[in-house]
This record gives structure tokens, C-alpha cells and sequence, in this order.
């Protein structure tokens, strides 16, 4: 994971320019980077933020850390947008995190994964070229691929699935 290529600080002083200057062509440099450092290994990258160029250098992208929720804005159906949105913009290969990652129990605040919200995730997730598990924020409050045998059956199927998809993806 190549993260935190989006995070020039605007008022950063750089150089070659200011912060505000360079920040798109920082996502491209940073993928450009991450490519180069691993051009001559096995691993397998992927990044979270891009520009124009970044498809060039990096052919897996991430859609972020989701809530753990069902809305538009940042959760499930945010990722559903970002994929749609993401391939028509040149990224090709973009995957989420199953089950979003931000959880928030502040306040009036309450966002944790349920069991039918992290299954439902994996079902969308098993067109996506990652099938990809995160525990989120704070795994004690949130629903595990592991809690219990019939989400373990679940994910089972699905990774199974997710297999025999391949050849399409």
C-alpha cells in the first residue's frame, strides 16, 4: 500500500515550488516511485490518490477508507461511485477495502460494521481484481469475517467464487 501520496501540505515549501504547486504532480511522482522501487521484485503495489499520469505507474488503485455504513458519501455505495468513476478515468484496476475500515463511536456518532453490511461488501468486492479484508479501525467493534461460522461459510463461497471470476478480471 502506497499511501499518503496525496498529503502535500499546500503551504509546503519544496525545491521545486510550493506545495500548492506540485500537489497533483506529487501523486504522479509518488507512483512513480513506488513503481521504480518495486519494478525489479514480485510485489505488487497499489495506490489511494493519482493524477492524469499516475495510470503509468500504477495499475492498482484504492478507493480509501470507507465508513463502515451503507451511504453514498463514504460508505458501500461510495465505493460502487468510485468504481464506476475510477475506470472511466483511466484506472483500470481499483478495489475497496471489504467492509470499509473507519469505524466512529463518538457522540451521537455511531458507525460499525454489521454482519450483513460486511457480507454484502464481499459480494460486490468478488468482481474486483483485490478481494481484499480489512478489519477496520477497531476490530472489537466491528462484525469479522471471522465472527462466526456462517460469515466464515460466507466468505468462503465467495473467495471461491472470486477464483473461478478470475480469468474474467
Amino acid at each position: 500500500m502506497t499511501d499518503y501520496g496525496e498529503w502535500l501540505p499546500w503551504e509546503a515549501q519544496l525545491f521545486a515550488g510550493s506545495g500548492a504547486e506540485l500537489h497533483n504532480a506529487y501523486a504522479v511522482r509518488w507512483a512513480q516511485l513506488s513503481r521504480e522501487a518495486t519494478e525489479s521484485t514480485e510485489a505488487v503495489f497499489f495506490t489511494r490518490c493519482g493524477h492524469t499520469f499516475t495510470p503509468r505507474y500504477t495499475r492498482l488503485h484504492w478507493l480509501g477508507d470507507q465508513l463502515t455504513t451503507w451511504d453514498e458519501k463514504d460508505g458501500l455505495r461510495s465505493t460502487l461511485y468510485g468504481l464506476l468513476h475510477s475506470g472511466l478515468n483511466g484506472l483500470p484496476l481499483i478495489h475497496s477495502d471489504i467492509g470499509g475500515y473507519t469505524t466512529i463511536k463518538f457522540g451521537p456518532f455511531r458507525y460499525t460494521r454489521s454482519r450483513k453490511l460486511l457480507v454484502c461488501w464481499a459480494e460486490t468486492c468478488v468482481v474486483q481484481p483485490i478481494f481484499r479484508t480489512h478489519e477496520g479501525l477497531r476490530p472489537k467493534d466491528n462484525h469479522q469475517l471471522y465472527s462466526d461460522s456462517s460469515t466464515i461459510a460466507a466468505f468462503a463461497y465467495l473467495a471461491q467464487l472470486q477464483v473461478k471470476l478470475w480469468a474474467y478480471l
